[in-house]
């Protein structure tokens, strides 16, 4: 009896293993379309949440309005809570139907699941991953949306208006130029003086000696060059035109101081008629001495000067019936100093003694000179031995008068 009843036992938990098997069955059989659902469902919220995505990025395109950002993320995060309480009743119904299952005897071995509830497992757990992502898609891309809006308003706000353009300023009127200044005269020109001056000596020199008693009687040509001497203009003059003009000047002021003498019997016998007597020359006072060493000498060191002043002595160097040109003073100095060393009377050449006697002019301006025998064979056609004695005659300061 008792064995009986233990196979009846035995038997009532088989048939009620097999019911809940059925049971067990029934229920994925029910709950597939509802699983097919639910993926659809999923699907379809991953298909408003890329929605949702492509509108974000038209709204920040079209830099659309909060409201409309706004409504989208409440849809968004609405959808996903339904998906995610779909997802979550499933696994509720597969354990109330184990719990009301009785426990299976220690002995039988446990049937394996079948492969359809496997792949609802999975299932389940997809659509959580994918709506997870999904939800916290939108809103970081919400949110970086609402950091690049506002920064561009407030930038709009913030920026200060621009100033008014402010009038430009009248213009002012240039002072009127003063007028310009009127031309500076020019220098009168020293042809004149020049062409006056060998006119007047190729009429009252002859042989080196001066017609001193013909001017005197008729000073008026005289005088009027004088005139040109003390106004004379150089400021645009060069230096040989100076040269010419100091020469010219020196010989004219000679002559006239003669004559203004009396026509003395030497220059010596007037007082300071070389160093202290004043005249005019170009605006400016001076002495003969000066004219000679200071101004003439100071535009050149040329010692073919010394033969062409003269002195108003018979002991000068001749004094010639031309004016010097400033066009042609180079070979008007070379020819008056060739004449003066050439002349017997001048340079005195004794060959039984071999000693050669000079003029006192050449011992008084020695420096001038440098070595005198040099400087005297320059010009001189015969020359002098160089072993020949220098020596110095006696100067005739007889007036050189006719």
């Amino acid at each position: 009896m008792k064995k009986l009843l233990f196979l009846i036992g035995i038997c009532i938990v088989v048939m009620s293993a097999c019911r809940s098997t059925s049971n067990d069955k029934k229920e994925d059989i029910t709950h597939t379309p509802t699983e097919t659902t639910s993926e659809l469902a999923v699907d379809s919220s991953a298909a408003i949440v890329d929605s949702s995505l492509t509108a974000t990025n038209t709204e920040e395109e079209e830099m659309a309005t909060t409201d409309d950002t706004t409504t989208n993320e409440k849809a968004d995060v609405g959808d996903s809570k339904k998906t995610a309480s779909t997802t979550e009743k499933k696994p509720e119904k597969v354990t109330k139907a184990a719990a009301a299952a009785p426990a299976a005897p220690k002995a039988s071995t446990p049937k394996p699941k079948s492969p359809e509830k496997s792949r609802l497992t999975a299932d389940n757990s997809a659509p959580k991953s994918r709506n997870t992502s999904a939800t916290s898609a939108p809103k970081s891309r919400n949110n970086s949306s609402n950091v690049s809006t506002k920064p561009a308003s407030s930038s709009a706000s913030n920026t200060p208006p621009k100033p008014k353009a402010t009038p430009p300023a009248p213009k002012k009127e240039a002072p009127p130029k003063p007028a310009p200044a009127p031309p500076k005269p020019k220098a009168p020109s020293l042809d004149g003086f020049f062409k006056q001056t060998d006119s007047f000596l190729k009429k009252h020199v002859r042989n080196g000696l001066v017609a001193y008693s013909a001017i005197k009687s008729n000073p008026a040509e005289l005088n009027a060059l004088i005139k040109q001497v003390e106004t004379a203009n150089l400021s645009s003059a060069n230096s040989v035109t100076k040269q010419a003009f100091y020469i010219n000047a020196y010989n004219l002021l000679v002559v006239k101081s003669i004559i203004d003498n009396n026509i003395p019997a030497s220059p010596l016998d007037v007082s300071g008629f070389f160093k202290s007597k004043p005249h005019k020359v170009a605006g400016k006072s001076t002495t003969l001495d000066k004219l000679e060493k200071t101004t003439l000498f100071g535009l050149k060191k040329d010692a073919r000067f010394h033969f062409a002043v003269v002195c108003a002595a018979v002991g000068c160097p001749r004094l010639e019936n031309f004016a010097y040109m400033p066009n042609k003073l180079n070979s008007q100095l070379d020819k008056q100093t060739k004449r003066a060393v050439n002349d017997a009377t001048f340079t005195q050449v004794n060959k039984k003694k071999k000693t050669v006697y000079l003029s006192k002019i050449f011992e008084w301006y020695s420096g001038d000179f440098g070595d005198l025998l040099t400087f005297v064979n320059k010009y001189r056609s015969e020359k002098i031995p160089e072993k020949y004695k220098v020596d110095f005659y006696e100067y005739n300061w007889k007036t050189n008068k006719q």
